[in-house]
């Protein structure tokens, strides 16, 4: 058995994690922004499937980002 990418791992968790608490793709895109990251929904989305080959500072930023949207700090 092939070990996943992170890319796949990071994008699922992610999306797990944000259609937990509720959070919509507008509003990832939205606080994304605050880092620098000029994401659109449709770049959350690719992220969230895998699509995306993210680097240290994005999976980073992404977790503080929903850390944010959640309430974690």
């Amino acid at each position: 058995m092939e070990p996943e990418q992170i890319a796949v791992v990071a994008g699922r968790n992610a999306q797990l994690i944000r259609k937990a608490a509720g959070v919509t793709l507008a509003e990832v895109a939205k606080a994304a922004t605050a880092y620098g990251l000029a994401w659109t929904t449709g770049r959350v989305g690719a992220f969230e499937s895998g699509r995306v080959s993210p680097t240290l500072p994005t999976l980073l930023a992404v977790a503080d980002i929903l850390g944010g949207l959640i309430g974690t700090p």
